[in-house]
């Protein structure tokens, strides 16, 4: 790697870190509103996540997505768009909800003044990740056609889905991949999925960046999150899929290669 793509790099590394720069912030307002600190001191020890759960009548879950995030880098710089991280809690709680509906009413998607914004970025960092891969693997997309994998997946050699399946949760995850897996063909086909995967007992100078992109979802949707990789084995084994391998491309972001 030359001095140049060396800065580069870490020019990328420093605008996620600025991107995500006060989700640090977010959570302990969400810890404080939970009263997290209270529970443990009470506690007299160490506690279980589970137990910790139900002494805060949280999500076990959600919970310990929440208390992974350590020192963060800001996500959000629209004041609008800042409205649903006062709602983590409610995300949190049991009986959950959309911190996005807690604070306008309704699914960011269908807000008027952020969906543009929304959809805007997501058009941004999209172009970013495909120059991304087609950089450092650009076989991947060798014959693609585009498809709307909610009505129709195309027949197709390969089926291709960026940053998708982090909305959504484990059972519509494996519809999604499951029409994908059809669309293909059994013997040679393989479905392409570009995602965050969260490392565990590990770490990257990604790591904090893909935390605070786990607390966006949480915030921006009902039941989306990013997975870790035994997340994403539950989903692609549960779509039906006889094998995948997991690429780390240097980036945020990482390529998994599902086989029907």
């Amino acid at each position: 790697m030359d001095v140049k793509s060396i800065k580069e790099e870490k020019a990328e590394v420093d605008i996620w870190q600025y991107v995500f720069g006060f989700t640090p912030m977010a959570v302990v307002k969400c810890a404080i509103e939970l009263e997290i600190a209270d529970a443990v001191e009470s506690h007299n020890g160490a506690v279980s996540l589970t137990d910790l759960a139900s002494a805060v009548a949280c999500s076990p879950s959600a919970l310990g997505r929440i208390m992974c995030i350590a020192p963060l880098l800001m996500l959000e710089a629209n004041p609008a768009t800042l409205a649903p991280w006062h709602k983590l809690s409610k995300r949190a709680s049991l009986d959950g909800g959309s911190a996005s509906k807690a604070a306008y009413g309704e699914d960011i998607w269908r807000y008027p003044s952020l969906s543009r914004l929304f959809y805007d970025g997501m058009a941004t960092h999209a172009g970013r990740a495909v120059s991304e891969i087609v950089e450092r693997y650009g076989e991947v997309f060798e014959g693609h056609v585009a498809g709307d994998m909610f009505k129709h997946v195309p027949k197709a050699d390969v089926a291709f889905i960026m940053w998708v399946l982090h909305d959504w949760c484990d059972d519509e995850c494996v519809k999604i991949l499951t029409k994908c897996r059809e669309a293909v063909p059994k013997e040679t086909g393989k479905v392409i999925i570009v995602e965050a995967v969260i490392l565990e007992g590990e770490e990257d100078k990604y790591t904090d960046a893909r935390l605070a992109l786990d607390m966006m979802i949480m915030v921006h949707t009902d039941k989306g999150r990013e997975r870790t990789n035994e997340e994403w084995d539950l989903v692609i084994k549960g779509a039906g899929f006889s094998s995948y391998t997991v690429k780390d491309i240097g980036s945020i972001i990482s390529i998994i290669e599902a086989y029907p």
